[in-house]
């Protein structure tokens, strides 16, 4: 069986397991996940240092006052080239991860 998304109590329950001082999202576009917004302010309230790998969709979900509260944030850039990038990720990723 496979999990395509864990849920908010696993999150939980990952977390309260075993001692966690930093997570970092990474690729996969989190903020895909339905309870994106609740998982990171589970982690927040915590005091867990985040970090997130984004081709830019999680961020844009996100208002500025959540996104400066990751200790860093990565964009993902594959190629040197807008047209190249875009090819690869989809066309526009290329400007949004500028934006």
């Amino acid at each position: 069986m496979a999990i395509d998304r864990l849920s908010v109590a696993a999150v939980r329950q990952a977390c309260e397991s075993i001692p966690i001082k930093s997570m970092n999202l990474g690729v996969g576009e989190n903020g895909l996940h339905p309870d994106y917004e609740t998982i990171l302010e589970y982690f927040w309230e915590r005091g867990i240092k985040t970090s997130i790998t984004s081709n830019g969709l999680s961020l844009q979900r996100l208002p500025d006052e959540a996104v400066k509260r990751f200790q860093s944030v990565e964009f993902s850039l594959d190629f040197p080239t807008e047209r190249e990038h875009d090819a690869f990720r989809g066309r526009g990723n290329w400007r949004a991860v500028m934006r």
